[in-house]
């Protein structure tokens, strides 16, 4: 595992995530469940979790307030029984009661004075089978980074002879810490130099990422679903997988990317959900989504804690052939991605926290809870996990939908696309029609997959 830098003092993205869960509706724990094809040995399990613990300084360490952002501390002496949770179910559980307790044990919360993490082994599933539910509260980690910690938890093989030590660092002081006036005054000549040497290009670039940023951050309290208004934040945890080699060719038959596919099935499957259960038969025309971007580069590329922008925007929902839903909606990706102020929106969030944890609320609270859906695409291995020697069958992410009406996150693994769909229980009111219109753009869009082999029986083995 390449080496993983942790720093004392949150960066702006932590300490927002942080700050604005003080609003319920604003929780933002991650959420993973495991299923594994037995039950592990008890010590090996002890084992994997000190080796875990031991590796990933964030899972020793509580936070403390402070300015301007707040900080890691260690803890004085890490009770791992406060974290790690053995429940035995009644031996004929499925993956529903599974999904059941993470929800009862996710709206537990944590305990802010302590390390923001939790793990629990259920026992007790329908052929002999056991299951991992991981908790981990989002300022620690986004999705990526949270797939690099918990590698420290998992082999490759069932029993391996050996395994490498985690190379988990302190991120070197790299450059000079100045005061606050100083570090004004030195942005403040930087951005003098850019307008004598280029007035006219410098200044038109500067307002053209202002009104972007608008765009991006810019409060917008009311969902446009005129059916998932309402907001809990209590959660209900449910799934769907396919194959990946099938949801990947489907994407390139239509031209788009895999990406592109998993958000035209998001929006194609509200668009289903609003059709059905709306007051009036009618097809949503327009869907506010909220989609984190990656962002990880240069000196920060293995600096521990969330590295993504929050990027928002509102797609136009196609209708027709899936092909054209697919390809629509990676036209409109792709000007998201061409925003000038994507990379300045963590900066946005630097200076919206120094207004005070209520103005950031207020701001950043109000850009979220006007989302409809948020989709993330967090890309895991594409080979089998070991956990003290018994396999990973089946791996689903949960975000949390932090003010959404529902969060959908893609997870690759071992073969297959995971789709874990957290939702809102006052928003989606009833989840058993949104999963049948899950399925049904599932299968609009694997058509094309079938297309393909119809037309090319060797296409899809050589893409696969």
């Amino acid at each position: 595992m390449a080496n993983v830098h942790y720093r004392s003092m949150m960066g702006s993205s932590d300490a927002v995530i942080w700050h604005i869960e003080e609003d319920p509706q604003l929780r933002s724990t991650i959420t993973a469940v495991w299923e594994l094809d037995g039950v592990p040995e008890p010590a090996r399990m002890q084992e994997s979790l000190q080796r875990m613990v031991s590796a990933i300084p964030r899972l020793r360490q509580r936070v403390v307030p402070g300015r301007p952002r707040p900080s890691w501390v260690d803890v004085d002496d890490l009770e791992l029984e406060r974290h790690f949770v053995e429940h035995e179910l009644d031996g004929s559980a499925t993956s529903g009661d599974v999904h059941r307790f993470a929800e009862r044990w996710l709206a537990d919360g944590f305990d802010r004075t302590q390390p923001q993490w939790g793990l629990a082994l259920l026992t007790g599933l329908r052929g002999g089978r056991a299951a991992i539910v991981i908790k981990v509260h989002h300022a620690i980690a986004d999705g990526i980074g949270l797939v690099l910690m918990l590698a420290a938890f998992t082999d490759l093989e069932p029993n391996p002879e050996r395994r490498q030590p985690a190379n988990v660092v302190e991120l070197p002081l790299e450059r000079p810490v100045f005061s606050r006036r100083r570090r004004v005054l030195l942005k403040l000549r930087r951005g003098l130099y850019a307008v004598a040497a280029s007035p006219v290009r410098t200044i038109g670039h500067s307002l053209m990422t202002l009104r972007s940023a608008l765009r991006l951050v810019w409060p917008s309290r009311t969902p446009l679903s005129s059916v998932m208004t309402q907001r809990s934040g209590e959660l209900a945890f449910n799934t769907r997988s396919v194959p990946f080699g099938d949801f990947k060719q489907a994407g390139r038959t239509a031209g788009g990317s895999l990406n592109d596919t998993f958000v035209a099935v998001v929006v194609d499957a509200l668009d289903r959900y609003h059709l059905a259960v709306g007051d009036s038969p009618s097809r949503m025309s327009r869907v506010r989504v909220h989609m984190p971007v990656d962002v990880r580069a240069g000196r920060t590329a293995t600096v521990a804690g969330n590295q993504f922008v929050p990027a928002r925007v509102v797609l136009d929902v196609p209708h027709g052939r899936p092909a054209h839903r697919v390809t629509s909606i990676g036209r409109q990706l792709t000007s998201l991605q061409n925003e000038p102020a994507l990379r300045h929106i963590n900066t946005v969030a630097a200076a919206v926290l120094r207004l005070g944890r209520r103005p950031t609320r207020w701001i950043l609270g109000g850009m979220m809870k006007g989302v409809d859906v948020l989709a993330s695409n967090v890309p895991g291995p594409n080979f089998p996990l070991y956990v003290a020697g018994v396999k990973v069958e089946h791996f689903h992410a949960f975000g949390p939908p932090a003010g959404a009406a529902l969060n959908v996150t893609l997870f690759s693994y071992d073969g297959n696309v995971n789709l874990g769909i957290s939702t809102d229980t006052a928003a989606v009111t009833d989840i058993q029609i949104l999963l049948e219109c899950f399925d049904a753009a599932l299968d609009s869009v694997l058509s094309l997959c079938e297309r393909s082999r119809a037309m090319n029986p060797e296409s899809l083995t050589r893409a696969v």
